[in-house]
């Protein structure tokens, strides 16, 4: 009977996951088409509306044609003679002679202009010559020809004017596909700096300060390397994101493009290695192609990590969770805290106590009404480790080296709390980070995905910076917990809790950060039950009221998404 059982699950599954491929193809894919292109006249109307810009700080466009066609070339070029604003120049390198010599026929049609200069080059250090050698404020390299957007200059000096200290400053973008039709729009977050290292987000249209290019002295054939080198010379409110798409990339399904894909990612594979070496910090491919794993040391003296799992009663969970936990960790120095509140069932008290007895778990007593954040508050009272994790009891681990990945990431001195991904028992996520303002709160980012999916703009592949991740497996310094005073017992007993208390550790000053290396299921609120009485709806109605009265979730655009990005849904739509 129980054979039958699961062949009807597994069978039932994959039809689920055939049916949501079909949906999310067909009726998702036309569904956002409809909703991009509302958007856009959306975006167009704010801004032409954008009030004039006093500074006039002068742009300076360097163009790199090698490996496009003229008609490329010409159309970046026609496209940044209609920029609304005007104070822009161009160089065109090309160490080809004979790219020139073979198109005349557009050459001649700019070549008049005095604010086009052709630059022959015979290496690199003569590009960073040219530069320095022209009058300019900000200089915008060029590796990937497409279509400016009318605005997009306009726009960018908007910024900078009302940004002054910014000197990296980057769009979004979008693509033309083979029906000049606007497709695949990158609606990106504000600087995240864990995403960029781990794949190159900012991507084509990104300015700098020419100052700033001038003390770098370096000029090199990508933004991804120029962005890592200006990350020694600027701080992170130095580098601005402008939040509407100002670039459209030329649609290319060809193997010239793939070759030059390829060429690019060996190239930021290797300027990430650069950026790295001192710090001894490993680098290597992703889970994706063009996305990159970097791997932060971890001392040979391991720290201690405090594991605290609260419970009431639930046996069997927990009996998974500590043979998970004890199957699936290679990291060796840790301790387990099982937090008993208030167990009445025998077979689970029996149980606890024989773990208790072989030293796998410390078993301490909370003789209190359940509150999340009291009980966790209280076990690390109780805690030897320099690191805490907060785990629930219906987690079962999956990847081995899920605590070593916590653990590199959480002793980095600019990291705060760091989150796992979480899975369903049918492979659908359950949690890849917190977005804020999610139905004017706060809600996981791609809810209800496919294990298997790369998400939006493959976000579920890579590293990354969120505001706020699940306390159902949170890792945290001890001393940063303290310095925030831990979670908020007097006004969030069960929920939002610990998307609280992400808040306070980034207000503090720390990056919060989810990892897709350290997998786990999640049988999700299994022994507390779910907020089906008038009282657990009262109680859950005055934690939402509580977060949006302190820190403003109901309008609150949260720093890792995009305004043009869906708050009515945990999908990353648009």
């Amino acid at each position: 009977m129980v054979r039958i059982y699961r062949l009807f699950l597994s069978f039932f599954y994959s039809v689920y996951r055939v049916m949501r491929k079909l949906y999310r193809r067909f009726f998702v894919s036309s569904s956002e088409s409809v909703k991009y292109s509302d958007i856009a006249r959306t975006q167009d109307k704010l801004l032409a509306a954008l009030k004039p810009v006093s500074s006039n700080p002068t742009f300076l466009i360097v163009l790199y044609p090698s490996a496009h066609s003229h008609e490329g070339l010409l159309a970046t070029i026609q496209s940044l003679y209609s920029q609304a604003y005007s104070n822009w120049k161009i160089v065109i390198n090309e160490p080809s002679v004979n790219y020139f010599s073979n198109a005349e026929v557009w050459l001649d049609s700019i070549n008049t202009d005095a604010r086009i200069k052709l630059n022959l080059y015979s290496n690199r250090m003569s590009v960073g010559s040219c530069i320095h050698s022209i009058t300019c404020d900000y200089v915008l390299p060029m590796f990937v020809l497409g279509v400016f957007h009318k605005e997009c200059l306009n726009a960018i000096a908007r910024y900078i004017e009302d940004e002054p200290k910014a000197k990296v400053i980057y769009t979004d973008e979008d693509f033309y596909n083979e029906h000049y039709v606007r497709v695949r729009p990158h609606f990106k977050p504000k600087w995240n700096p864990d995403l960029f290292f781990s794949t190159n987000y900012v991507s084509n249209v990104c300015v700098f300060d020419k100052k700033m290019l001038v003390d770098i002295n370096f000029f090199p054939h990508t933004n991804y390397s120029l962005v890592l080198k200006s990350l020694g010379l600027c701080l992170s409110d130095e580098v601005i994101h402008v939040p509407f798409v100002l670039f459209h990339n030329l649609f290319s399904a060809s193997e010239e493009a793939s070759s030059f894909n390829s060429v690019l990612h060996r190239s930021e594979l290797a300027a990430l290695k650069t950026y790295f070496k001192e710090d001894a910090v490993g680098v290597s491919d992703g889970l994706l192609p063009n996305t990159y794993k970097v791997s932060w040391p971890i001392p040979d003296n391991q720290p201690l990590v405090s594991i605290i799992i609260p419970t009431r009663n639930a046996v069997n969970l927990v009996r998974q969770c500590i043979e998970s936990l004890y199957l699936k960790t290679r990291y060796n120095n840790f301790e387990v805290l099982l937090v008993d509140n208030q167990s009445d069932d025998k077979e689970s008290l029996k149980y606890f106590e024989e773990l208790n007895l072989s030293g796998k778990v410390r078993l301490i007593r909370y003789n209190k009404v359940f509150n999340y954040s009291a009980i966790n508050n209280f076990a690390v009272e109780h805690a030897a480790g320099e690191i805490l994790v907060f785990m629930n009891n219906d987690i079962e681990l999956i990847s081995e080296n899920w605590l070593n990945e916590m653990v590199s990431q959480t002793i980095r001195e600019e990291i705060g709390c760091v989150g796992a991904m979480l899975y369903y028992q049918n492979n659908t996520i359950q949690h890849a980070g917190v977005v804020l303002g999610l139905g004017r709160c706060a809600g996981h980012s791609h809810k209800y995905y496919s294990r298997y999916d790369n998400g939006y703009m493959n976000r579920l592949k890579v590293v990354q910076n969120y505001s706020a991740v699940t306390a159902a497996c949170l890792g945290v310094t001890k001393n940063i917990f303290e310095e925030v005073g831990g979670f908020n017992a007097e006004y969030l007993p069960v929920a939002f809790n610990d998307v609280d208390f992400c808040i306070k550790v980034f207000n503090a000053g720390y990056r919060n950060l989810w990892t897709p290396y350290a997998e786990m299921y999640h049988h999700e609120s299994v022994s507390r039950g779910v907020d089906d009485t008038p009282e657990k709806q009262q109680r859950a109605q005055k934690e939402i009221q509580y977060m949006q009265r302190t820190w403003h979730l109901d309008r609150i655009v949260d720093p890792s998404y995009s305004r043009w990005l869906t708050i009515g849904r945990e999908d990353f739509t648009i």
